[in-house]
């Protein structure tokens, strides 16, 4: 890693995630890391429900408008948009 060699503390280190699953993959075993996967996943989905508004788009204009609001700071973090082309 480049960029932070005057940094004090730890040496920063590449996080990777295929390396990552991969070792945990050795520590747990498949089945081990799937379960532990759905269970996060599942506490994940379970509190965006409380938060989180699903908004549905279709179209080159829909992705367009939501794109444009994220680059230009105006989108809403409680709006998930599932868009289609």
């Amino acid at each position: 890693m480049s960029g932070g060699a005057d940094l004090p503390g730890p040496k920063p280190t590449l996080f990777f995630a295929p390396d990552h699953i991969k070792q945990r993959t050795q520590d747990w075993g498949q089945a081990g890391v799937e379960r532990r996967t759905a269970q996060a996943w599942k506490a994940f989905i379970t509190s965006v429900d409380t938060w989180m508004k699903i908004t549905p788009g279709k179209g080159r204009a829909k992705v367009e408008h939501v794109y444009r609001d994220t680059v230009d700071g105006k989108a809403k973090p409680e709006e998930g948009h599932m868009l289609s082309l």
